[in-house]
């Protein structure tokens, strides 16, 4: 009976300490100081940040963003706060495309709302980058050299959720 009331103290302990850190996976990302934040693709530093893995992503509700798929790698790059909300910089890396999105969770760690922040792939048709500033707004430019144009959007935050302002 001692070694099974082990096993059993042992198996309790690791599954009760996993769903811990499942719920509580957003403590360690690293905070940016100063606004404002530019957003944009940087390929030297794709893999910075904490990786996150496909139950992590699924506990999180980050299924709104994509389907979690083995071939790319996912990060919490860093986060900020604005308009005293915690703002988490999101990455999808690939060798062919990015994708950065700006997300806010609620207090349970689940996905609020989101942003598709930056964008840019191997083919260069299509950038996108963005900007969060001081007072809690968020600009997005995309430029698309396919079309020849420049479109530009802003958002601000409202409670857990952006709202778009023009």
């Amino acid at each position: 009976m001692g070694r099974w009331f082990r096993i059993w103290t042992l198996l309790l302990i690791l599954f009760g300490y996993n769903g811990y850190a499942q719920t509580h996976w957003l403590q360690d990302i690293p905070k940016v100081g100063k606004l404002p934040l530019k957003i944009s693709i940087e390929y030297k530093s794709a893999d910075k940040g904490i990786q996150i893995d496909s139950l992590t992503w699924s506990q999180a509700g980050l299924q709104a963003l994509e389907l979690y798929n083995e071939t790319f790698r996912y990060f919490v790059r860093e986060s900020v706060t604005a308009e005293n909300t915690n703002v988490y910089i999101i990455s999808r890396i690939h060798s062919e495309e990015q994708k950065y999105w700006v997300c806010l969770f609620d207090k349970s760690h689940r996905l609020s709302d989101f942003l598709l922040a930056a964008y840019d792939n191997s083919e260069g048709f299509l950038t996108r980058e963005s900007r969060i500033l001081p007072q809690g707004y968020i600009e997005i430019t995309e430029y698309s050299e396919f079309e020849g144009s420049e479109e530009q959007w802003k958002y601000s935050i409202n409670g857990l959720k952006f709202k778009k302002v023009n």
